[in-house]
């Protein structure tokens, strides 16, 4: 417990919880007495959906990232005929929209401001 002045000059106590999580590891919060149930609540909903986002979108990196390299690759190969290798050039185009059309709406969906 500690208690700390806020802007009126009145005192406040804050005491530490923790909450256990799907996870396994707990989320730990500074609970204040001024805040209901139901404001608390919201406050752990919306740190841990911002969790969840910045993993998603993390992993959205990792996975454009990977895509954007291995285009490159299979494009150099075509390009410098690496081991006999080719492809039509309507495949090619193909897969330089599909790639990036791909990763860019999962982008998109993960960044986008939810609806109330």
């Amino acid at each position: 417990m500690s208690s700390d002045p806020d802007e009126t000059g009145q005192s406040r106590t804050a005491q530490l919880v923790e909450i256990p999580r799907p996870s396994g590891r707990s989320l730990t919060c500074t609970a204040v007495e001024r805040l209901s149930v139901t404001e608390y609540a919201q406050k752990v909903t919306v740190e841990c959906d911002v969790e969840i986002r910045r993993k998603t979108v993390g992993f959205l990196q990792k996975a454009y990232g990977f895509s954007l390299l291995m285009t490159f690759t299979i494009i150099f190969f075509q390009g410098f005929n690496v081991g006999g290798f080719k492809l039509s050039d309507s495949f090619l185009q193909w897969l330089g929209v599909a790639t990036v059309g791909q990763v860019a709406g999962l982008f998109a969906m993960a960044i986008r401001k939810p609806r109330k």
